[in-house]
């Protein structure tokens, strides 16, 4: 049965949703495999693979995501350099397959590099939009710029897969340029090759980010506060690092930045728990 468009984006986006929550439950070991792919779309439990199918599965995931808080919760009594924020200081690189059978590394960024993904993910929205649009029509002067089109939403992953894969968390052009060339490396990989690194990008930065910010989050409201802006976050971290905030946004992954904070806050409640004793 053929779906309609609008039907196809809802599938889509649940999709992307329950991969999020999904692969933030593994991240945090709070969730089995088994667990996980019980109510998974095609499962014995939810046979089904269309929308009402990833709603199921959706609901499915966002009750286990309570887990996570009830997580957060004893980590607010423990110190916050477990494991997670350990690993996160680390700045360790997910290994992702390719579909040739190889491997390719992907790294935690920092702040400038993710503004810069952020900001080539937002032009392929608006591109694909607006592709969709045109696909309807069939002449000439559409089809070429379609073709144009199709040309720099490709241009634009590659600058993703290339921000993505460089070593370190440094922007591996200048942020005001861009990338003068893609490597062939990059260039000759396939659609679903992109989709694989996309998917291990957002495991080494958007997961784990969303781990620790949870984590800040919850210590921030036992002490009556609320998340600062990244600006009021930079600044706080420059003055306990004593590093310009612009090395710190520039040359350190935000993961590691955020998971500093959190040993950082922990370390001044030590004399207050003591004076408090």
């Amino acid at each position: 049965m053929r779906r309609s468009r609008i039907e196809r984006q809802y599938i889509s986006e649940y999709q992307a949703k329950c991969l999020a929550f999904a692969d933030a439950l593994r991240f945090k070991r709070v969730a089995t495999e088994e667990e996980l792919g019980q109510y998974a779309p095609g499962s014995t439990e939810n046979p089904g693979d269309d929308l009402h199918a990833w709603v199921f599965y959706y609901a499915h995931c966002v009750r286990m995501c309570d887990r996570l808080k009830d997580s957060s919760a004893k980590a607010s009594h423990q110190p916050a350099s477990e494991d997670v924020v350990l690993e996160a200081l680390r700045d360790a690189p997910e290994s992702v397959r390719l579909t040739d059978g190889s491997e390719i590394r992907v790294y935690p960024k920092s702040f400038v590099a993710l503004r810069a993904v952020q900001s080539c993910q937002d032009r392929i929205n608006w591109m694909l939009e607006r592709r969709d649009l045109l696909s309807k029509y069939q002449g000439a002067e559409e089809l070429d710029f379609l073709a144009r089109v199709d040309e720099a939403i490709t241009r634009d992953y590659q600058v993703i897969v290339l921000i993505a894969t460089s070593e370190g968390p440094q922007l591996p052009f200048s942020p005001f340029d861009g990338p003068t060339e893609i490597p062939e490396r990059i260039a000759t990989l396939s659609p679903v090759d992109y989709v694989l690194v996309h998917r291990g990008f957002l495991t080494a930065n958007a997961i784990r980010l969303h781990v620790l910010t949870t984590m800040l989050d919850q210590m921030s409201g036992a002490e009556g506060g609320t998340r600062a802006s990244w600006s009021t976050f930079f600044a706080t971290r420059a003055e306990d690092s004593h590093l310009p905030a612009s090395t710190l946004m520039s040359d350190r992954s935000l993961v590691s930045q955020v998971a500093a904070a959190l040993l950082t806050a922990d370390a001044r409640k030590i004399p207050d728990e003591k004076q408090a004793a």
